[in-house]
């Protein structure tokens, strides 16, 4: 039986593949849903174009937060004239992580630079420094299947999911079997810090391919060691 691991979010192939290739099984459990708030004022603001004197760049740090930033420029599209667009898509563009950034690409049409060199955002806050595009999350009504699921790994994805689901998973009755992993700096220092967690493995970048080869080499430390101590 394949090793499985457990990642709180939507189901998405990119993360199935590179597991797969480790010889994992995957199963995906969405814990959040999200609402974009402050979409109205977001379009106002693209439609009256960038003030040179205050915005300098956008940032987005999330594929929510591009989904945010692609809905409003939707709404606004018709409303922008061609001067504005060239204007806004003329800014530096700095995103991060990789999948973030084709997202970007693919559903804004922008260039985004930063996704390579930064794989969290504290390394992107090394040579940025602008607001973020928000969103507000709210919880899913459905947090309590991950019941019937065995696994052993879980995976959080930020510190909000860690507040709605570790509840229900600490009542597993093989929990404190379970190797935590988190998908960057941040989500680590809130299941230490204000959870009491110990977390196996932190992703240095926020991939599927960094987040599964992280596991597989913790994973492989092990059975070396066991192997050593056997003989």
């Amino acid at each position: 039986m394949l090793p499985t691991v457990l990642l709180l979010k939507d189901k998405e192939v990119s993360y199935e593949k590179p597991f797969a290739l480790h010889n994992y099984e995957t199963k995906f459990l969405p814990i959040l849903q999200f609402n974009l708030t402050n979409a109205e004022e977001l379009s106002t603001l693209l439609k009256n174009g960038p003030d040179a004197s205050i915005i300098w760049g956008i940032v987005v740090t999330s594929q929510r937060a591009v989904k945010a930033l692609a809905e409003a420029w939707k709404a606004a599209e018709n409303d922008i004239s061609p001067n504005i667009q060239t204007k806004w898509k003329s800014l530096p563009f700095f995103v991060v992580g990789n999948t973030t950034a084709n997202i970007a690409t693919r559903d804004l049409g922008f260039t985004p630079i930063g996704a390579k060199e930064s794989g969290n955002a504290e390394l992107l806050a090394d040579f940025i420094e602008l607001q973020n595009i928000c969103e507000n999350e709210e919880p899913n009504t459905n947090q309590d299947q991950e019941k019937q699921i065995p696994f052993n790994w879980v995976v959080f994805f930020s510190p909000s999911g860690v507040d709605l689901a570790l509840p229900t998973l600490k009542n597993l009755k093989f929990w404190k079997w379970i190797k935590v992993a988190a998908i960057g700096p941040t989500t680590k220092e809130h299941l230490i810090m204000n959870r009491s967690v110990d977390v196996s493995v932190v992703s240095p970048k926020p991939d599927p391919q960094s987040l599964a080869k992280v596991i597989f080499k913790y994973d492989s430390s092990f059975l070396k060691s066991d192997s050593f101590s056997s003989v």
